[in-house]
């Protein structure tokens, strides 16, 4: 409970309502471009459109519905704290999904020390990155229905894995966990029905594809497929790297490792859900390592990549507690766990205690800035890489209603 209130008062204390990066294309143009729109099927289209690799419908239909149904402008604090709420039914569903109670003991605490953390502060502070937890949400939750049988909890699943998918592209990986999943319980037929299901979804999506030019193209080498692995190793160990970059690729396959031992002797069959999260988490983060290592092979330590991998170290420190309380029970490994999990959670909430301060600073500084000269060109913080398109987006956006950044630039400091 202390993990959430300070992760929730820093939330609250540092929301800003300010666009930066992609909020721009987004956000601030789409709305523009679907006023502009004269049919549903129109809107409908400019919603499902392409935006970095990615079809961000979800996070595009809600922010339209938001801004026409309520008629008022354009608030980057509202996706933040929608991004932060996503936090809590993860958990919830994380804790109370493990078999015991010790487990779901070990899971709060788990959660405490990697979920309601501020090592996520990209999506915690930052309203265009609330994709990255709106993903995973409809995620945990489409694998939890598809775990119980019957029709109504198998169309809920495929919603909501369609959801995750046309979130962020490697919600696709849903449908394979999913369907992984359903064969371990033998539920051959539901496993047919997401496998068509995911056939057909990845068709359409894939219509008009074309990826981003700035991204860099993947290239069929051996070298190109080692530094794809060596990214989502690091991926997978920079939560316990402390910062150190070069120990994470070799964290990372310790954490694969272990994972899988863990599953092995604490009895996946009891934990299918856990082990469909899993295998999703890690799906997902090599699908993001094939993306982004073309950029750059070295930003594997990128904040709002942190979420997947934090569910894999918290699903696995579960089952190893499990696991030593059951082999070793003089050794009372749950407090040992919960002890450590404490600490984690004070070095992380240490370490990144200032994130959400800086990002308000910046992103304040630059919208005084353009409140005073009307312009971006030489403010102290770059908030987009196209200055002259930014700025006609701002004004556009002023003209409709949609966001007034100069207003927001003028308003007192907190």
């Amino acid at each position: 409970m202390a993990a959430l209130a300070i992760a929730a008062w820093q939330v609250h204390r540092w929301a800003v309502n300010v666009p930066y990066w992609d909020d721009f294309d987004g956000f601030l143009d789409f709305l523009i471009r679907i006023g502009d729109a004269a049919s549903l099927r129109e809107k409908l289209a400019i919603s499902a459109e392409f935006h970095n690799e990615h079809r961000t419908l979800t996070t595009r239909l809600l922010t339209w519905a938001a801004h026409a149904g309520l008629g008022a402008p354009m608030d980057f604090r509202v996706l933040t704290l929608v991004a932060a709420g996503l936090f809590v039914p993860i958990a919830a569903v994380f804790v109370f999904t493990f078999p015991t109670r010790l487990e779901r003991c070990l899971a709060a605490a788990m959660a405490g020390a990697f979920l309601f953390s501020l090592q996520h502060h990209e999506v915690l502070f930052w309203g265009g990155a609330c994709e990255h937890v709106s993903s995973v949400f409809f995620a945990v939750f489409a694998l939890l229905a598809l775990q119980r049988p019957g029709r109504w909890s198998l169309a809920t699943g495929l919603l909501l894995a369609l959801a995750a998918a046309f979130t962020l592209a490697h919600g696709f990986v849903v449908f394979l966990a999913g369907a992984i999943m359903l064969c371990l319980q033998r539920r051959w037929r539901d496993a047919m029905i997401v496998a068509a299901v995911l056939v057909v979804a990845a068709g359409l999506w894939m219509i008009g594809y074309h990826g981003n030019p700035a991204h860099g193209t993947l290239q069929p080498t051996l070298q190109q497929a080692r530094a794809i692995l060596w990214f989502w190793f690091g991926m997978l160990g920079t939560p316990l790297a402390y910062g150190q970059r070069w120990v994470a690729p070799w964290l990372g396959i310790g954490v694969l490792a272990v994972t899988a031992a863990c599953f092995l002797a604490a009895g996946w069959r009891d934990r299918l859900y856990h082990l469909g999260v899993v295998l999703y988490a890690l799906g997902a983060s090599l699908l993001i390592a094939v993306g982004r290592t073309p950029v750059d092979p070295h930003i594997f330590t990128g904040s709002r990549y942190r979420l997947l991998t934090c569910l894999v170290l918290a699903t696995t420190g579960v089952l190893l507690g499990a696991i030593l309380r059951r082999v070793r029970p003089a050794w009372r490994a749950e407090w040992i766990l919960a002890a450590l999990a404490l600490a984690y959670a004070a070095e992380k909430t240490s370490a990144h205690w200032n994130r959400g301060r800086q990002l308000h600073e910046r992103l304040m500084a630059a919208a005084r800035y353009y409140a005073a000269h009307h312009t971006l060109h030489g403010a102290p913080t770059e908030l987009y890489y196209d200055l002259p398109k930014a700025e006609r987006i701002l004004a556009e956006s002023r003209r409709r209603g949609i966001h007034d950044l100069a207003a927001v630039g003028r308003q007192p400091a907190p």
